[in-house]
Order: structure tokens, then sequence, then C-alpha cells
């Protein structure tokens, strides 16, 4: 039987290591979160039980909305009541036995949560060139040890703060999953916000026609930070949208709100492209701007490139989507 001390060091040296792959059933759904912003409340001694992780603080922190007790997995003494501080987060696997009060972890990445977009984008951009097309999966894992594991299979998925995704797919002849498993495509890098806590969220939905009309984005102003998102039962914006990959206006337009006041114009890069918004202080102002390209052809797919704009929020999109299919957004600026 193994002794839960090594067991504890383990699971710690695997989310130091960024990994948050859960090999148990029982721990395999549920969400991690990175890069969230907290305080620390106070130190909680008593959260751990049978004496164990000593020389892990636990303690109850602040997410915004609730308090939660926590243990932290990193090897450092308790933060300061008051403290702000930003790291991953999730629910701590205790499948072989209570060991601690808290049923979720923390873990301080500062320095990792530090990077602007453009200094991600780089680092994102150097690595993609060192991923070579035949190369194996453990290969794979030594040029993207200092990412973020998200996923696995035939599609690894690897993050960086803030918002950059790199997708490395892989063949898994007969379905078989190996570390030796070859890289069969160029990485892809997306600009992707991840899901946290009190992030407020939009529910987005695209409907091609069979027809020669053009395709219809739709947004429903979910603004949920609780629950997952929906898109039946609130308010749903709506524009037409080609499929040229021209970028199109959606929503509002600058200029026709009150006395035509013209309001500045920001923008967000997605890679190499700037699309823009208006940052409106006024309801049913929702605005933004989008391009639709044609992906696959079986089953037909597109790539939909854009901001939104809604109620103090802003929303990016850079992702594969099929006709009917519902993707949720996660607000850029909470």
């Amino acid at each position: 039987m193994i002794s839960f001390l090594p067991r504890f060091y383990f699971l710690s040296f695997l989310f130091i290591l960024l990994s948050v792959q859960v090999a148990d059933a029982k721990c395999a759904q549920k969400e991690a979160y990175f890069c969230t912003k907290a305080v620390f409340e106070k130190s909680l001694p008593d959260m751990s039980l049978e004496n164990y992780g000593k020389d892990f603080c636990f303690g109850s922190i602040n997410l915004g909305k609730k308090s939660m007790p926590v243990v932290f997995l990193d090897k450092m003494p308790c933060p300061l009541p008051g403290d702000s501080i930003v790291g991953h987060y999730g629910y701590l696997c205790q499948d072989t036995g209570d060991w601690s009060k808290a049923d979720h972890w923390y873990s301080r990445k500062s320095e990792f949560c530090a990077k602007s977009y453009d200094e991600s984008l780089k680092q994102a951009q150097a690595t993609a060139t060192l991923i070579k097309v035949g190369m194996s999966r453990t290969q794979v894992r030594e040029e993207v040890k200092d990412y973020v594991y998200l996923n696995g299979g035939q599609e690894e998925q690897y993050y960086l703060f803030p918002d950059i995704v790199l997708k490395v797919s892989f063949d898994e002849p007969h379905g078989a999953y190996s570390m030796e498993n070859k890289v069969i495509a160029p990485v892809i890098i997306k600009r992707q916000v991840l899901p946290q806590p009190n992030k407020a969220a939009v529910v987005l939905k695209l409907q091609v026609p069979n027809t020669n009309e053009l395709p219809k984005l739709k947004i429903a102003l979910s603004f949920t930070v609780s629950d997952q998102p929906v898109y039946e039962g609130v308010r749903i914006v709506e524009e037409n949208i080609p499929k040229t990959g021209e970028k199109t206006l959606f929503g509002f337009r600058n200029g026709d709100g009150v006395a035509h006041i013209k309001l500045p114009t920001e923008s967000v890069k997605i890679e190499n492209e700037n699309f823009s918004y208006v940052r409106s202080g006024n309801d049913r102002q929702e605005n933004g701007m989008f391009s639709l390209y044609p992906q696959r052809s079986d089953p037909p797919s597109y790539l939909l490139k854009g901001v939104f704009y809604a109620q103090g929020h802003v929303f990016v999109v850079d992702e594969s989507i099929y006709s009917d299919e519902e993707k949720v957004l996660y607000s850029l600026d909470d």
C-alpha cells in the first residue's frame, strides 16, 4: 500500500510542473483555473488532517465573490493577510482518502502570470517553429515544458498567459495513444480566454444556411459568473457575416448613438490582426468586428475571429466552429 506522504509530494510535483492531468476518473472532470487573482485572508493550519503537509500553507483566499479554504502546493510560507496573489487553482483530488479539510488547491505563479500578450505570442511563435511534423509526443512535451498542459489525446493544448493556446495534432494509429505518437500538422496558435470563476461570459452561435444567404452570427448576453452560461432565455444580438474572411462590423455602429457622438475606437490583437470595437457606456450598444473563413468542407467548419464588446466586457474569439455549434466566450478584461 502506498503511503500518503509520497503521493502528496508526487501530486505537488505534477501541479508545480503545471500539469492538470488526473488519472483517476473521480477527479478527471474537475475544472482547474489558471492565473486567477485572489486575496489571502488568513492561515488555517487546522485544515491539515493527520499532520500531513507541514511544509505547505493552508489558508483561506478571497476570489472576489467568495472565500475559499485552500492548500497551497508551492512550498513557501503563507502570504500575509490582505496580500494580493495570482496563480492556478482547482479541485483537490483526495481519491485515496481525505488528508485535508480543503476541497481546493492553489499554487502561486506570479512570474508565469506577469507576461504581456505580445511577449507570450513571441514565445509561442518561437515554440511553434521548433515543433516539426514527425516529432514524437515526448519531444513536443520537452519544448512546451514552460506551458500549462490543458488537455490531451489526438490534439494536445498548451497555455501561456494571457490567452494564448498552442494546439498540436498527433497521429494515433488504430486509436492507440502513446508518447511515440507523431506530430501530423503544423502547430496552431490561438487567442483564447480560459474560464475563470468570476469572469462574465456570453454564448455565441453561428448559423450557416444551405442557401446563398449570408451566415448569421448570434450572441446571447448571458453574463453569468457562477453557473454555466446559457443560450436560451436571454437577450440575443445578431448580424449577418460573409464567409469571405472580410472584417465585418457587428452591432451598434459608432456615431449612431445619442446626438451622434463619435466614440473612440479600441482594438484587440488576434495574432497579427487588429479587430476594433467601441467601449460604449450605454445599454444596447453592443458592438464588435468579426471575420469568417471556410475551413473544412466535410463536415463544413469555419474559422471565426473577432472581438465583441457589451456592458463593460470585452470578448474575443479565434476558433473553429460548426453551424449551430454553441461557443462560450469569457471576458478578456475582468
